[in-house]
């Protein structure tokens, strides 16, 4: 089929490939897609045309659905389907090569005279934020399209959008090792993550109640006493909330005391060995279990990170994967030898990845357990 040459209007061009090839349908519904219409987007439309045009009408409906999907973003994935495998490889490397150049502060600087601080004030002002969300949209307008922006991201960096190798893929590169900033950084590698590790040594303290009053004095005491309390106040995360909830459905701990953040709190334990308190995800203090969420990048999956790799994430301060693991390991064996309490651990991964095996297999481990506690 021959390619539509240019007009001056997306929707004009839509309903002229239309009434030229399919003349018996009507033109009209299709230009419900609001994406062909707005004058923005023409050129992709007329790329897609020109590079692949539609054999008949269902894959034209299918092209501009999969283009309305795609919308502004520029990936490998939106060149190759407007431009074909070989032209959009090509096309998405002079793309990127383009942008890594205009993207300088050499050439804002040459082209728009930016000083330092204008090229920091551009870069700030593209950024996704809710205060720039609110301001760009006003309070309410500005709060939807900041939750959507969220969720959005959030489904764009799960295992579920990526595919289990190229998430566990994309994560790895994220964390902060020696090997990732002499990949991105080159030569300048060594001293960025030496860098980095001063940086964030002067903001880490590992909370026990002696590098309190060691860092704070006086005050030690009580803010060690203030981190005890509030604790379980932010330390949890809401998918963890989702799957305990879903546990008590399952009614096998009807009649017995259960703890987790949201219900009843969680359930702590203070080492005199090691002058600490440790909190747990879930705990059935009838049957002495605990449920731990593991979370892919706080606890540091060993499928994402090697040892000695150091976390990425809010609050990791300086810690290695082989840090976290010995912790954990640590806080389980506090509450068996204490307590007699057993810990089943689960994986944020393999909780997203299929929830209908995870729970029949927490549904089998719980019942064996509460069998061998009867």
């Amino acid at each position: 089929m021959q390619a539509i040459q240019t007009q001056s209007d997306g929707g004009k061009l839509l309903k002229f490939f239309i009434k030229k090839n399919y003349p018996i349908l009507d033109s009209t519904k299709v230009c419900d897609f609001t994406y062909i219409l707005s004058r923005r987007h023409t050129s992709r439309f007329k790329a897609i045309m020109t590079y692949r045009p539609p054999n008949s009408f269902i894959e034209l409906e299918y092209i501009l659905r999969k283009a309305q999907e795609f919308g502004k973003a520029q990936t490998l994935d939106s060149f190759t389907f407007t431009y074909g495998n070989k032209e959009g490889s090509i096309r998405w490397k002079e793309y990127c090569e383009k942008q890594s150049n205009t993207n300088t502060f050499d050439y804002k600087k040459e082209k728009y005279g930016f000083s330092e601080q204008d090229f920091l004030d551009f870069n700030k002002s593209r950024s996704v934020t809710l205060e720039l969300c609110v301001k760009r949209h006003g309070q309410e307008l500005g709060l939807i399209k900041w939750n959507k922006y969220c969720e959005k991201q959030r489904y764009t960096n799960s295992e579920e959008y990526l595919g289990t190798e190229k998430y566990i893929k994309v994560n790895s590169e994220k964390g902060q090792t020696l090997e990732n900033y002499i990949r991105i950084y080159g030569e300048l590698g060594h001293k960025k993550f030496t860098d980095y590790l001063k940086k964030i040594s002067k903001h880490f303290i590992k909370r026990t109640r002696e590098n309190y009053i060691s860092t704070y004095g006086e005050l030690g005491d009580l803010k060690f006493d203030d981190y005890i309390k509030n604790i379980n106040r932010k330390g949890y995360s809401k998918i963890s909330q989702e799957l305990f909830n879903e546990i008590i459905t399952w009614g096998l701990f009807n009649n017995t005391k259960c703890y987790y953040a949201t219900y009843n709190k969680e359930y702590g334990v203070y080492s005199e060995k090691y002058k600490r308190g440790f909190f747990y995800d879930f705990v059935c203090s009838t049957y002495k279990l605990v449920i731990e969420f593991q979370g892919d990048h706080y606890h540091g999956n060993p499928l994402i990170y090697g040892p000695n790799d150091f976390l990425k994430g809010r609050g990791q301060g300086k810690r290695t994967a082989k840090d976290v693991w010995e912790l954990d390991e640590i806080k389980k064996n506090v509450i068996y030898n204490e307590r007699g309490y057993d810990t089943i651990a689960i994986w944020e991964s393999d909780y997203n990845t299929n929830k209908t095996d995870l729970y029949k297999r927490l549904q089998n481990e719980i019942t064996k357990h509460i069998k061998l506690h009867n």
